[in-house]
């Protein structure tokens, strides 16, 4: 459902991760996270979206910030994710922002 568009370094410890979602059904809105499936990664992770709604809608793209730890998905994101790369990614979470606020 999502193809990994950049990873970046962004300290010792950080990595930002940019997914391109071709799905319009995929949808968010701040303050939701995703479930994500990294491939050949048993375990999902749950990361809070760190973009725009307004990203996604005009660039096909969210991003994560993902700190260092030795849980398998975020050690798949900051040692084996590379462009090109699939991923399956599912939006979670009823309690957000919203457009009133």
């Amino acid at each position: 459902q999502g193809i990994v568009a950049a990873v970046l370094s962004l300290n010792d410890n950080s990595k930002l991760l940019r997914v391109r979602v071709s799905d319009d059904r995929f949808q968010f809105h701040a303050g939701q996270w995703v479930d994500f499936f990294a491939p050949g990664v048993p375990k999902s992770g749950g990361f809070s979206i760190c973009s725009t709604p307004t990203q996604l809608k005009h660039e096909g793209t969210f991003e994560l910030i993902v700190k260092s730890s030795s849980f398998p998905p975020v050690e798949w994101i900051h040692n084996d994710a590379q462009e090109g790369d699939q991923v399956e990614v599912r939006v979670g979470g009823t309690l957000y922002a919203s457009k009133s606020m």
